[in-house]
């Protein structure tokens, strides 16, 4: 069962303004273009930046947190795939508060379609090839995606809120909107199929206090290794609970993709949604919710999974939305799909925690929003070398 729980005080993250600009991805490399018109000149020369001169370092410093603050602003229409970012990052070098705020906008697009130059043109299968790329799906979350050799894993959060950072070097005004809040480095054991998890050393110096644990601040989530999408293959397994249908071809890291959309009604729903305080529950539902799913045909390989609950008026919570990105890692000496990042958010309504019957409503909504990585992966496990003894010397041969 996938859950997504808002938990304890509220930290959240103030939601876009109404007035937000709404681009596509090939418009937001316009306006990148327009504002880095020197960015491919970056790679090529070492002393773009005069070091020994702080106003040529103050300079480039602001033009960057002045970028930053309008892409904060922008809405992409569609989803700022991994290949497109990436290519992004390499063609304009931005500077490290653009570049945060691309992640970012990255992220706030994740449950939206990839741009249809990145759709292949190639027909759409027919009713009984879409039939069989599901089969293969369930056979493959059944039995690969819950059934991983035992394994360690890095888990890296990165939560978002919208309070004002504290002052750069050069004391540059604050950028109002979403930054990272705090983050949490954990060590995942994956073993008999399940998932454990323990702080690491390096858990940032912003992050929830390790007696409190990020859970118990903000938003938490669960299910990347296999039972979101053993949940919504198992939700859709009924018709009568949903219905499921193929929408586009999409162009991968790991080459075409079949996408589909689905959506799940709240009667055969097992998404749970709650608010958990220090000592009650004061919400939980198990709502309708729609998403989209990413399978390889061949394999039925899930590449990529995406999920958007849907609420009802008074609901404390609402928007309740997540994606997760899978990719090949090499485990041992094989090569699995396994999560690579996950995005969750949610909009914080009102202060279900408080004294006061029922829910205060809060004057300005607040945005939770996780950004997780998963990354070192190897094997748990232990191997032996067996040697053969040395010949002493000092003996003949035989």
């Amino acid at each position: 069962m996938r859950r997504m729980i808002a938990i304890g005080l509220l930290a959240g993250m103030a939601t876009a303004a109404h007035g937000a600009e709404q681009l596509s991805v090939a418009q937001l490399e316009q306006k990148l273009d327009a504002s880095l018109k020197r960015g491919t000149e970056k790679a090529d020369n070492a002393l773009f930046v005069n070091l020994g001169t702080g106003t040529d370092m103050l300079r480039e410093a602001a033009e960057d947190n002045d970028l930053a603050r309008q892409i904060d602003e922008v809405e992409l229409t569609e989803r700022l795939t991994p290949g497109t970012f990436d290519w992004i990052l390499k063609k304009y070098q931005p500077g490290v508060d653009t570049e945060r705020a691309l992640a970012l906008l990255r992220d706030r697009s994740g449950f939206l379609d990839a741009p249809q130059a990145e759709w292949p043109a190639v027909a759409a299968p027919d009713t009984a090839s879409q039939k069989h790329i599901l089969e293969q799906a369930r056979g493959y979350v059944f039995q690969t995606l819950l059934r991983l050799p035992n394994f360690f894993a890095t888990r890296t959060t990165t939560r978002y809120e919208s309070d004002p950072p504290p002052r750069d070097t050069f004391s540059l005004p604050n950028r109002e909107g979403p930054h990272p809040a705090g983050s949490s480095v954990l060590e995942i054991t994956f073993r008999d199929g399940k998932e454990f998890v323990a702080p690491t050393e390096q858990a940032s110096q912003q992050a929830v206090p390790a007696a409190l644990g990020l859970a118990t601040l903000g938003l938490a989530t669960q299910g990347e290794f296999g039972p979101e999408a053993a949940m919504v293959l198992v939700d859709l397994a009924d018709q009568s609970n949903g219905t499921i249908e193929f929408h586009h071809w999409e162009t991968t890291s790991v080459g075409t993709a079949a996408v589909f959309r689905y959506s799940v009604a709240a009667g055969g729903s097992h998404y749970q949604v709650k608010y958990a305080c220090e000592a009650k529950t004061p919400f939980e539902v198990f709502p309708s919710y729609r998403g989209s799913i990413a399978i390889v045909p061949g394999t039925g390989a899930i590449l990529r999974i995406s999920l958007a609950a849907d609420s009802k008026s008074g609901d404390p919570i609402t928007h309740v939305t997540s994606s997760i990105e899978y990719g090949p890692v090499r485990i041992g000496d094989r090569v699995y799909v396994c999560p690579l990042r996950s995005v969750a958010s949610m909009t914080v309504e009102a202060n279900a925690c408080g004294r006061h019957k029922g829910a205060k409503r809060l004057a300005e909504p607040e945005v939770m929003m996780n950004r997780t990585v998963f990354s070192n992966y190897h094997r748990l496990g232990s191997t032996i070398t067996v040697m053969p003894p040395e010949k002493d010397e000092k003996q003949g041969p035989g």
